[in-house]
């Protein structure tokens, strides 16, 4: 079976396209996530002359890997574009996540005509924000984003579109080499249980976004490997834990998308670490940030090749750690749309 990836450039975000292809007429066309909100005519014009040769017209899945706007951003539009053409579309019913996006749309609805907060929710949400030292333009890009994926989560629901859950005991029809790995439904339970309030959850989101616009560096000398070792690896939010992570196997080798999946995520895939060994292609988790990753994890999967869509989030310890152990390394922040094979 031939398998390729196109992994777009947009910026710290995740928009890729997959095509897998048995024959003329058993070809599968597969988008996972769409970057951010301005990002979906990217998605759609490298999409669409991949449907043409696969006499399609729209994708076969949409993937969600997971609630955060570099990823969800532009898959209103990208859905809006096939006009009913999707066979399947996988995301995860947002639990408490939905009442953030309530508050964060009532929030910006309130800024925008003037008024004062009524909701006593939103307002204490708005005096708790005084306590962080958090910029307007990180501020704005949360309340924004949340209120996006509240329109895309009513949109979905009026849409008719068929919607499943990506859970381990999912499949796609006809297509057994898909095969999600996490997250199980009791570690996504988990996940919804430690979100707390809404107003948590936007906090949290804003102080991810405040904290890696502080990176830090390392002398070059320092071995790579050991260095990421030796990084803090909390901070990463329940919802970037909550990424669908996804394995395709073509001829016998294992392709892995990660999302934003954390240690914990993947610790949390049945059969660990077993079923984490020899992957051929990986799709490095979070955009190649220190904190998702670790040299004992590289180790068990021991990839071939690691694609990275990241800039900001991008640490050089992970690159560098992979490909001392022999992985060729390919980042969207050096070579812009990658292409496999």
């Amino acid at each position: 079976m031939n398998i390729s990836i196109n992994m777009l450039d947009v910026n710290d975000g995740d928009a890729i396209i997959v095509h897998l292809e048995r024959s003329a007429a058993e070809q599968l066309v597969i988008i996972i996530d769409s970057g951010h909100k301005g990002d979906w005519q990217r998605v759609t014009t490298v999409t669409d002359p991949i449907l043409k040769k696969a006499n399609k017209s729209g994708p076969d899945l949409i993937i969600c890997t997971h609630y955060d706007a570099d990823h969800i951003g532009g898959l209103m539009k990208v859905v809006q574009h096939y006009n009913g053409q999707i066979r399947q579309v996988w995301i995860h019913h947002p639990g408490l996540l939905l009442e953030a996006f309530k508050l964060a749309s009532s929030v910006l609805r309130s800024e925008k005509a003037g008024q004062q907060l009524l909701l006593s929710e939103a307002s204490a949400f708005k005096s708790t924000l005084l306590a962080y030292n958090l910029s307007y333009e990180t501020k704005q890009l949360v309340l924004e984003s949340y209120e996006d994926m509240l329109e895309f989560v009513n949109f979905l629901q009026s849409s008719g579109i068929q919607t499943r859950e990506p859970f381990p005991d999912i499949s796609f029809p006809g297509w057994p080499e898909l095969k999600v790995l996490g997250p199980t439904r009791t570690f996504y339970g988990s996940l919804l249980d430690r979100l707390g309030s809404p107003a948590n959850v936007l906090i949290a989101e804003m102080l991810e976004i405040s904290q890696n616009e502080k990176k830090r560096s390392r002398q070059i000398q320092t071995d790579p490997c050991l260095f990421l070792d030796s990084q803090n690896k909390s901070g990463v939010t329940a919802v970037n834990q909550a990424s669908v992570i996804l394995e395709i196997t073509a001829d016998e080798k294992k392709y892995l998308f990660t999302g934003d999946a954390s240690l914990e995520s993947f610790n949390n895939i049945p059969n660990y670490p077993e079923s984490l060994r020899d992957i051929f292609w990986l799709k490095v988790a979070h955009h190649g940030s220190q904190k998702n990753s670790t040299f004992q994890l590289f180790n068990i999967m021991s990839c071939k090749h690691a694609f990275i869509s990241g800039r900001r989030h991008l640490d050089e310890e992970v690159a560098e750690c992979l490909t001392k152990k022999g992985a060729v390394v390919r980042t969207t922040k050096t070579d812009g749309d990658l292409v496999f094979p």
